[in-house]
């Protein structure tokens, strides 16, 4: 279960959850007064589809929500609905999570000695969708041996949009700085001639459904293809030492889930989370314009 509070102070909270993103937003069901909180959950899956309102349902009105997403079993979300502010907190991390994240880095002694009462307590203050990162001024410990282009530049960071859409971290695009992203372009270069294949299918794509398919393609590369290591430590290490702890074993959590399925259930929240990701699209074209794909 996941535990919403309201922390307006003059403000009800309207909400409701559906299993999956529906074309229209469907209409609220419950109210929060200001200060209380409701505990949702879906007994199927490891999330649950919500909602938030700020206004009650009225019959014979469609009502528009101010806040749509994914919320997993275990959350604590604050909601203050004067501001349409959200801030999703995960408390559901297991010493598995701790365990997988730890195998990606076996000869950093640093690393295998955090315990998870220790990156519970260190991750308090830290919300979900990478909104409170703070990046790290260290560069890369291995930089790339040689000149990366600007093509395959804007074609790195494509990449690392489509993981972030894929976790859910959106707020961690702005962190990631350039010698980061330089590592993640390398590291695509094993994989680059099928990488241009589904960029180009993404760029393509006319409907949101259509690039979330490409963005679960990319993704999925990436995760199988040999590069997932290099290019993952690169988008983690970007950022300082608990928050790289944190969002590395977050993030990885949710994509090893992503990959147990076809993508079916995961699909329909990437592209409500594409409606969130203006960078996509500004992206896709700065790849255009550099790679001279055209318009």
């Amino acid at each position: 279960m996941a535990n919403i509070k309201n922390i307006s102070s003059s403000l009800n909270l309207y909400g409701t959850v559906w299993e999956l993103p529906q074309v229209k937003d469907p209409q609220p069901a419950w109210d929060l007064t200001p200060g209380k909180a409701y505990a949702i959950g879906s007994p199927v899956r490891s999330w649950t589809y919500a909602y938030f309102f700020k206004n009650p349902y009225q019959q014979g009105v469609d009502q528009v929500a101010f806040w749509r997403g994914r919320i997993h079993n275990g959350d604590a979300v604050d909601v203050l609905p004067d501001a349409s502010e959200v801030r999703i907190r995960h408390n559901s991390i297991t010493v598995d999570n701790l365990n997988n994240f730890k195998k990606l880095y076996e000869a950093e002694h640093a690393v295998q000695q955090v315990t998870l009462d220790q990156l519970i307590q260190n991750a308090t203050a830290l919300y979900a969708d990478g909104s409170t990162a703070v990046p790290s001024d260290e560069p890369p410990t291995n930089p790339p041996r040689g000149i990366v282009t600007p093509c395959n530049y804007a074609k790195a960071i494509i990449a690392i949009d489509c993981v972030f859409l894929l976790t859910g971290m959106i707020g961690l695009r702005s962190k990631i700085s350039k010698p980061w992203i330089d590592v993640v372009a390398e590291a695509l270069e094993p994989q680059m001639a099928e990488i241009d294949k589904i960029i180009m299918r993404l760029a393509n794509a006319q409907t949101a459904t259509d690039k979330a398919w490409q963005i679960f393609a990319l993704g999925k590369l990436i995760y199988t293809g040999g590069m997932f290591e290099a290019i993952y430590k690169a988008i983690v290490g970007s950022l300082t030492w608990w928050d790289m702890i944190f969002y590395g074993v977050l993030g990885l959590a949710e994509i090893v889930a992503a990959f147990v399925t076809d993508g079916a259930d995961l699909v329909p929240v990437i592209v409500a989370d594409i409606a969130l990701a203006g960078f996509l699209v500004s992206d896709i074209e700065k790849a255009r314009e550099e790679c001279g794909w055209g318009s």
